[in-house]
């Protein structure tokens, strides 16, 4: 399953706090990326030995036909250049800090620049092969996404590509190498080497202080979020197992040491990534006060040796397996309900009959249980983004034989223009935003007209984007009507028609409030610079809003007009019982994922599922009106959001069905506290729309 994770807050930083290429993917691509990048920094430790200089056999890279290794080929050609670049330049600054400290000589500076070309070769086999094989490990998992990824960039500089990514967040770059090391003992004086040593250990230390500063505020929400989840893991294995007062705090001890080391696991990796940027890059970040980081996999509490250390000298053979069966138990109904959910996904896009539907599930359930770990309980992981959507477009073809005896032809059509408009906003979003040209002296300045021309282009290409969903949303409208209510073809084409118009009035409206966030965002920016600030505005800006009240005036007219009674109600049931399977698919898979948060019995979820699924009836409107910015992921697929229908139920009724401990618990999380946040404002929206509905 495509998921990221991360703290509250930290997705406006990871692109710059990252410098990982997972900075240019998709949000949706975000922890795929980074379970490659373990899975090839593990890799790449296995490639040397302690000295790190004897290369060990690694398993064979994923081939594919001539024509991928030939974008392969040719994409990394240019990443090698742009990595050569960004090494070179870096060397360079080196070499005039070495120059400066000791009084090296021209003719020495000469031969360090050499030498240093040298070295950027010899470290550039290394990082490519590493890169190249991170690009494949993806490609086999998700090969028309990450080809897409590839053509996405094709305009990029290659600087940019290499900038974005580093293979191994624990790796030194070519200036901390041996061989570099080897080349300024060769090349400068005893005497000139003790002064640089001298000073590059105190620039060093300097900079490990000052970064050590900066990342004990940054870690400690991270800290605090896992101590909380930890509680809340050994609150639930003491009430499984009944455990004394005396054992449960010695668990707490071992859930405190396991924190300790998850943060200093996690303070290691990013000092050495940050310590390795471009001393501009670094400095801008270092003034950042808000930044969040999570841990990886690897870096979770429950992963660590103190957890598994702890667990097994406190509690018996008989206890862990209880505990085993237990998650897995809890696992399964996750499964379950992302399975159910993933249908009606699938359904809001290509409107499936009740017996299709039906038809689905298993299918998506094998999708679901594909990928079942990234729905485990994980302690220290935030909250999480699920790209169900970037995974579905993945896994479900429509040209397969199990699919195509399951939609319809014009279904099939729109799951695949569904897919392609999802590649198309995924490759928008993750654009990786340029770096403000440096101001140089232009023989002719922009005139206001090369300033509209850009306008208009930008545009252009959203508009384009916005109409094919807009019009792929209503015409299915049109297709439903025809196929719950057995319409003639006559009778279609009329609500076709209808639908175009619908959502031509609604793309109206947003080209308007597009226009409108375009020239606010741009601005005072001067005129040679603006078409550098619309590549930066990111998808958000353009809040899209489906089926709005104004542009549906038409449809509805001519829907009532063009049916009779008998067709209206046959083409109203099919949208009734669809938006009743959604509505309980999202309350189910809520109430799934809440167990993570707050674990609850078979019986307690039972209780909550219905209580949900009338929040998430009563409040959704104005809940998805809410996140309406965010078009990536769903709200009741991103973090604390999806927790807002648990909020709204009744405290009373809550209470009830969690037990006092279990509920008083819930109410002081962190995570609690975020989706109160939410529901205040969702509350107070909900009881002024009801209020001006009545008048």
């Amino acid at each position: 399953m495509t998921k990221r994770k991360f703290f509250h807050g930290e997705s406006r930083f990871s692109a710059t706090t990252r410098c990982l290429a997972i900075a240019a993917l998709s949000t949706g691509w975000l922890v795929l990326f980074a379970q490659a990048q373990l899975a090839v920094a593990a890799e790449s430790g296995a490639e040397t030995t302690s000295e790190g200089d004897k290369k060990k056999d690694l398993p064979p890279k994923p081939v594919f036909d001539a024509t991928i290794e030939k974008e392969l080929t040719d994409f990394m050609a240019k990443v090698k250049d742009g990595k050569r670049k960004l090494s070179n330049e870096k060397m360079d600054k080196i070499i005039e800090r070495v120059a400066k400290t000791t009084g090296l000589n021209e003719q020495g500076r000469k031969t360090l620049e050499t030498k240093s070309r040298e070295v950027t070769d010899i470290f550039l086999v290394d990082w490519v092969d590493a890169y190249d094989r991170l690009i494949r490990s993806l490609m086999k998992e998700s090969q028309e996404q990450i080809l897409a990824f590839i053509k996405a960039r094709s305009n990029e500089t290659a600087e940019n590509l290499a900038l974005n990514f580093r293979h191994d967040l624990s790796a030194a770059e070519a200036q901390d190498s041996k061989a570099w090391a080897a080349a300024l003992k060769d090349t400068l004086t005893p005497e000139q080497y003790a002064t640089w040593q001298k000073s590059d250990t105190g620039e060093r230390e300097k900079l490990h202080a000052e970064i050590g500063d900066r990342l004990n505020a940054w870690l400690d929400p991270s800290r605090e979020a896992m101590n909380e989840e930890v509680l809340t893991k050994v609150a639930q294995m003491s009430r499984s197992l009944n455990l004394s007062k005396e054992k449960a705090d010695q668990l707490k001890s071992v859930g405190k040491s396991a924190v300790d080391e998850s943060i200093g696991k996690m303070r290691d990796r990013e000092e050495k990534m940050i310590a390795a940027m471009d001393e501009d890059a670094r400095r801008q970040m270092l003034k950042n006060r808000n930044i969040y980081f999570s841990p990886s996999q690897e870096e979770s509490p429950e992963t660590s040796k103190a957890w598994k250390t702890g667990l097994t000298k406190l509690l018996s053979a008989d206890e862990r397996k209880q505990l085993d069966t237990e998650a897995a138990e809890h696992l399964s109904r996750r499964v379950q309900a992302l399975a159910r959910l993933m249908v009606a996904e699938i359904d809001a896009r290509v409107a499936l009959t009740a017996d299709q539907r039906k038809r689905l599930e298993p299918i998506c359930q094998r999708i679901a249980e594909k990928d079942s770990k990234s729905l485990s309980n994980s302690l220290g992981q935030g909250y999480s983004q699920i790209d169900v959507m970037a995974t579905l477009s993945t896994e479900v073809k429509p040209d397969e034989a199990e699919t195509k005896a399951i939609l319809e032809p014009i279904q099939r059509q729109h799951w695949l223009a569904v897919c392609k408009i999802q590649t198309e906003e995924r490759n928008a979003q993750s654009r990786t935003p340029t770096v403000k040209p440096k101001e140089e002296k232009a023989a002719l300045p922009p005139e206001p007209e090369d300033v509209e021309r850009a306008i208009s282009d930008y545009l252009e290409g959203k508009e384009r984007l916005h109409r094919q969903k807009a019009l792929a949303e209503a015409l299915l409208r049109a297709e439903d009507a025809g196929r719950a209510a057995n319409l003639p073809a006559e009778k279609i084409e009329l609500l076709k028609t209808a639908a175009r118009g619908s959502a031509e009035e609604l793309l109206a409206s947003w080209k308007t409030n597009a226009d409108e966030t375009v020239r606010s965002s741009i601005g005072n920016t001067p005129a040679r610079f603006v078409r550098s600030r619309l590549e930066n505005l990111q998808e958000y800006n353009f809040q899209w809003r489906p089926n709005s009240q104004e542009s549906d005036a038409l449809w509805t007219k001519t829907f009532k007009a063009t049916l009779d009674a008998g067709e209206l109600a046959a083409a109203e049931k099919s949208v009734n019982e669809r938006e009743t399977f959604r509505s309980e698919s999202v309350a189910n898979f809520i109430v799934a994922m809440f167990d993570q948060a707050c674990p609850i019995n078979s019986e307690q979820q039972a209780k909550l599922t219905p209580a949900v699924a009338a929040a998430v009836k009563e409040y959704q409107a104005d809940i998805q009106s809410y996140f309406s910015g965010n078009n990536s992921v769903s709200w009741y697929l991103s973090g604390f959001s999806m927790f807002i229908p648990v909020v709204a139920v009744p405290e009373a009724d809550l209470k009830s069905i969690l037990g006092a401990e279990s509920f008083e618990q819930w109410t002081k999380s962190r995570q609690c506290g975020y989706v109160m946040n939410y529901w205040t404002w969702i509350k107070q929206n909900h009881e002024a729309r009801a209020k001006a509905a009545k008048q």
